[in-house]
């Protein structure tokens, strides 16, 4: 199978196009012909060696922990799904392994994909998705009538994040730049603030949860935006957060946490609920192919996809 393989660490002319054997399904997984992924930050991170002390990786490797495509076929202890059903997943394998035609998985990080989505809109969600999802009801514990705000809410994780929010009957602040203004409005947001012209902390609006999906934001300063019993997530802890992680959390009402995402297939199966009643949708930044993996990379590297990024294969 044809696969984008990197034997080191560096910039994107690791990136290479070649063939590499296919995988074999073992008992309880399912073998999938992947149809799309998409590009994350921590691809990219892990091609540079930028988490090379804390999610270190085997060489050869394949990058890419998104997929969408069709199950071709099984290990003897799987049976949740049949041959050409279109499924979905967040690889919880090292490196992802998505960056290639064929994938095996185990069956419990799988999902039917929404109905009626491309493959190409439905690998937008599972890595972005799951960490939205996560970061609001497992971190935040989001409920009806809170006040959430959410910090790049044009991105992967922010869009999907407002719309989860938005579908657990929370009131949602978007905090974006000023060319993704309306973008955010039609993912439901209640408020917009253009973060250009507005301080995203300085108002008198007091949240319940405040998810930082782009890791800017003090969590010093927002404890003065945040209601008693609240809480803080972003997806990169700064020195506040670790400082509130190790003691401040015990002593003080307004919490803080880092999101660490979890491969779920019962979570993805969530996300595809909320995707079939008309929840949930993908914004596609930009569609490249499987060869063209080292642009997609630098695409997302620059930091300004509204949404997702993704490789069709």
């Amino acid at each position: 199978m044809k696969a984008i393989v990197i034997d080191g660490y560096g910039g994107v002319d690791r990136l290479s196009l070649r063939d590499v054997p296919r995988p074999r399904p073992a008992d309880r997984e399912v073998l999938i012909r992947i149809r799309a992924s998409s590009v994350n930050p921590i691809d990219w991170k892990l091609r540079a060696g930028k988490l090379r002390l804390i999610h270190p990786i085997k060489f050869p490797a394949i990058l890419g922990f998104d997929l969408a495509g069709e199950v071709v076929g099984r290990g003897s202890g799987a049976g949740k799904f049949k041959d050409g059903q279109r499924v979905y997943a967040r690889s919880n394998k090292p490196s992802g392994e998505a960056y290639a035609e064929f994938i095996a998985l185990e069956e419990s990080y799988v999902a039917p994909c929404p109905d009626g989505m491309s493959f190409e809109e439905a690998a937008a969600i599972p890595l972005a998705g799951l960490t939205a999802l996560q970061a609001l009801r497992d971190h935040g514990g989001i409920d009806s009538g809170q006040q959430v705000l959410v910090n790049g809410a044009s991105g992967g994780v922010g869009s999907y994040a407002v719309q989860i929010a938005k579908a657990c009957g929370a009131i949602v602040t978007g905090v974006c730049g000023p060319a993704n203004v309306d973008l955010v409005r039609r993912f439901g947001a209640d408020h917009v603030i253009d973060y250009r012209s507005q301080d995203p902390l300085g108002g008198d609006r007091k949240y319940d949860i405040i998810f930082d999906a782009v890791a800017t934001l003090s969590f010093g300063k927002a404890r003065s935006c945040m209601q008693p019993k609240s809480h803080f997530v972003t997806t990169v802890p700064g020195p506040g957060v670790i400082a509130a992680i190790a003691i401040g959390n015990v002593f003080s009402r307004k919490k803080a946490s880092t999101i660490m995402v979890k491969p779920n297939g019962a979570d993805l199966e969530y996300l595809t609920g909320l995707a079939n009643a008309g929840k949930l949708r993908s914004e596609i930044h930009k569609v490249f192919g499987l060869a063209e993996a080292g642009a997609a990379h630098l695409e997302s590297e620059g930091g300004r996809a509204r949404g997702k990024i993704v490789i069709r294969i």
